[in-house]
């Protein structure tokens, strides 16, 4: 009852007119979200939807403030979008919360002892020093992702993809709200969010459904935004109507737009799936855009031809409940020739295998294509830069299904083999029927420097296969992918951040099967937090497609143990291991260690680089700390924000000042005492509807010189009452004399209203601030 009672109230306060077209133009921006959230990677509902309201309410007000000028109030509306838009991808809403709070306490400081400097600034440099760091960050990655567009050779980030989107949404949802408020034109109002749902669908047509509910939402619109004009002009022209022709107007809106919609759905020339083929053949060429900006590809079957080990959901669940039983069981002896190697032991994966699609219970291979070597036969031509070749004897002790274990990529092998290809330079699996044999693999020399230089031109395979993730992927998985990596510019700093947090989660056999109907992902993150191999390197293959880094699970074995007298390692089935591994341009497949209980170093990849402890990446990719390159960043984003913000300030009062010189004398003067006398309301000024303007003068002066003992402004204060005086006097020889004004008198006017203007911005701050301590001094009364 209440509910019906508060609708009705808003129904009544804003017009049945108003109530609608929100109602229309929020299913509209709605319907939107969620077509975008699941037709682009790693975008959530949870970040578009208050881009898309919050746009449609500020496009509505800004349509109802016809005073404003248009490039003023685009230019608001352009910052607005751009701070919602860091807010909500780089969460920094606590970090503005400790700088607002930080600042006000300066400045309370600086208020009770303007002469003194302040003791401590420490919170506010680190507050500002956080926030920097994360717009900077955020401005150097949307910058690279807009250079390597320039140059032709897009790529795909996240959080740059996150920001433009949020914008964009922002951008159609404030021009929906502004040209249905103010040129009542609902179709055009429509328009640009229907061509961003019919682009989208092109390339990702899995539910049209929100194509139906922006149409159906156009047409009402279009139907009641007519009526409703014809109303008005009904009402100004004092025609008598009844109130029963609005409803009956309505209803034949109503079903006018659902037959409209279900012809278009049905009949083959107005059919919904044409408009989006259209949208897809006109932007057939700007595909390499479309996945640089997340765009998800309808995924093609896959073929049925499976081996033994191409779905094995979690490939080392068999670990679970297990002992000091499988340390006994030896599954493979190696001995590996490394001239490179010291005194120091190399820590080796031995991969057997590689899985490419995530299904949220576990993981399987894609389609595959067998090809038969001969002994001895390399399967490349030529030894890539940085790459290191490194020979190994593998004695297999405990069968394993002709699986063939290395460490790096395959060269070549002794014995006759098979590959499965899932296309060049990437193999599911090897199998050999040798139960010793001898491997040529390659090996990665990167350091950490060259993986951080490593960049984002990604092979078009990489991106197609690596990058993708399965649409039922929980968004709150998604958000923490965004959220761990906002502040790593590299993707090398990314897969370090990813790793360190994960590392954190404590490793247990002892385990209960995950439940059925969940992600296992989303379930170790959020519910387990604990777990084996399996759950570790899962997790971050998620997490850093999320953050959009080539990834996928490898499975075989940790190193073992060393046994120096015979120069070969013992691996036992208590080493069965899975870890992701990241690919990096030019370097490959690189190795991460999540799994808390392996050590931090196990990174066969990468040769000679001393992993990095927990937290280093974060110092290492600290702009405060390294090369200053992002301090520069965001002081140039903070600072140019500032400057921006003054900007705009001087030059509206330019074109006021301009405006307000171009008016007759009279107008200029009568526009300047109505802005004296709204300005007063802020000083609790009254003002009866019989008062002369110099009772108005007198009781704004008094309210002056009562405020002024009480300030540190008393001068000012003193001077805005001759100032309200002499207004006044002007004010009253326009209205009531004979003898118009001057240029020269409206010139003054102007002059002395800039001045008294801001007077009484701080006799308003006074009277604040005295409220203020003397509700303090009232508590501490009562408290002593």
């Amino acid at each position: 009852m209440i509910l019906f009672r508060f609708l009705r109230w808003i129904i009544n306060r804003l017009g049945w007119y108003t109530c609608l077209t929100w109602l229309l133009l929020g299913a509209a921006q709605i319907s939107l979200a969620y077509t975008l959230a699941a037709a682009i990677r790693e975008l959530t509902v949870g970040l578009l939807l208050p881009a898309a309201l919050i746009g449609l309410l500020a496009g509505w007000g800004l349509g109802a403030a016809k005073r404003v000028p248009a490039w003023l109030g685009l230019t608001i509306l352009v910052i607005l979008g751009v701070e919602l838009a860091l807010v909500q991808v780089g969460r920094l809403g606590g970090s503005l919360l400790v700088v607002g709070q930080s600042s006000i306490t300066l400045t309370r400081q600086i208020w009770q002892q303007p002469l003194t400097m302040p003791n401590d600034l420490t919170s506010l440099s680190d507050s500002i020093k956080s926030l920097w760091q994360t717009v900077s960050v955020l401005g150097i990655r949307l910058w690279d992702w807009i250079a390597a567009l320039a140059s032709g050779d897009p790529v795909y980030d996240p959080v740059a993809t996150a920001l433009l989107w949020s914008f964009a949404l922002w951008s159609v949802s404030v021009w929906a709200g502004w040209a249905v408020r103010r040129i009542e034109r609902p179709l055009l109002a429509i328009t640009p969010a229907g061509v961003f749902l019919a682009a989208t669908l092109a390339y990702y047509p899995q539910d049209v459904s929100g194509l139906y509910v922006m149409l159906g939402a156009a047409l009402l619109l279009v139907g009641l935004t007519r009526y409703w004009v014809r109303e008005r002009s009904w009402q100004a022209s004092g025609i008598d109507y009844f109130d029963e022709v609005r409803r009956e107007s309505t209803l034949a809106v109503v079903i006018m737009t659902a037959v409209l919609v279900t012809v278009a759905s049905l009949t083959p020339s107005l059919s919904i799936w044409q408009v989006a083929r259209w949208f897809a053949t006109s932007a057939s060429l700007s595909r390499p855009l479309a996945e640089s900006l997340g765009v998800r590809q309808a995924v093609k079957p896959v073929s049925n031809a499976l081996v033994p080990f191409r779905s094995p959901g979690l490939p080392r669940g068999h670990l679970l409940g297990s002992g000091p039983e499988l340390s006994d069981q030896v599954a493979l002896i190696i001995q590996v020739e490394d001239p490179t190697a010291g005194e120091v032991v190399p820590r080796y994966k031995w991969r057997s295998l590689t899985y490419d699609r995530y299904t949220g219970r576990g993981w399987r291979a894609g389609t595959t294509q067998p090809f038969t070597y001969e002994a001895g036969q390399p399967t490349i031509d030529s030894i890539p830069p940085d790459r290191r070749r490194l020979q190994q004897t593998v004695q297999i002790i405990r069968p394993q299904g002709g699986q063939v274990y290395m460490a790096g990529d395959l060269l070549t092998i002794n014995q006759p083999y098979q590959v499965e290809w899932r296309g060049p330079g990437d193999i599911f699996g090897i199998i050999t029927e040798a139960d010793t044999y001898q491997v040529d693999s390659l090996v990665s020399t990167a350091d950490e420097t060259a993986l951080r230089s490593a960049g984002t031109q990604y092979p078009d395979w990489i991106e197609q296969r690596y990058i993708s993730l399965p649409d039922q992927i929980p968004e709150r998985v998604l958000t923490l992918a965004r959220d761990l990596t906002v502040n790593a510019r590299t993707p090398y700093d990314r897969a370090k951040t990813i790793e360190a947090y994960l590392r954190r989660f404590p490793y247990s056999l002892a385990l209960p099967q995950p439940p059925l109907r969940r992600d296992i992902v989303d379930y170790f993150l959020f519910d387990l937090q604990q777990g084996y191999c399996d759950y570790y390197a899962s997790a971050m293959v998620v997490l850093a497609r999320g953050a959009g880094l080539p990834a996928r699970l490898a499975v075989g074995y940790a190193t073992g143990r060393y046994d120096p007298a015979n120069n070969q390692y013992i691996v036992t089935e208590a080493d069965a291991h899975s870890w992701p591994e990241i690919y990096f341009p030019n370097y490959g497949w690189i190795a991460f260690e999540p799994t808390a209980a392996q050590p931090t170093d196990d990174s066969p990849q990468v040769a000679d680089v001393p992993a990095a402890p927990v937290g280093s990446q974060e110092r290492e990719a600290d702009p405060f700390t390294a090369s200053g390159g992002e301090y520069v960043w965001g002081s140039l984003l903070i600072g140019g924000g500032l400057a921006l913000i003054v900007i705009i300030g001087l030059a509206w009062l330019a074109v006021d000042r301009w405006r307000l010189r171009q008016l007759p004398p009279a107008s200029a003067i009568s526009v300047l005492f109505n802005r004296l006398q709204s300005q007063s309301q802020g000083l609790a000024v009254v003002i009866q509807p019989g008062d002369t303007p110099f009772e108005f003068a007198a009781a704004l002066a008094q309210k002056l010189t009562g405020l002024a003992p009480s300030t540190r402004w008393e001068p000012a204060l003193i001077n805005a009452v001759d100032e309200v005086e002499w207004l006044t006097q002007l004010y009253v020889r326009t209205i009531y004399s004979a003898h118009p004004p001057q240029r020269s008198d409206q010139t003054r006017a102007i002059e002395i209203w800039q001045r008294l203007h801001r007077r009484l911005w701080l006799a308003r701050v006074s009277r604040w601030w005295g409220f203020k301590r003397l509700g303090q001094s009232k508590n501490d009364l009562i408290l002593g």
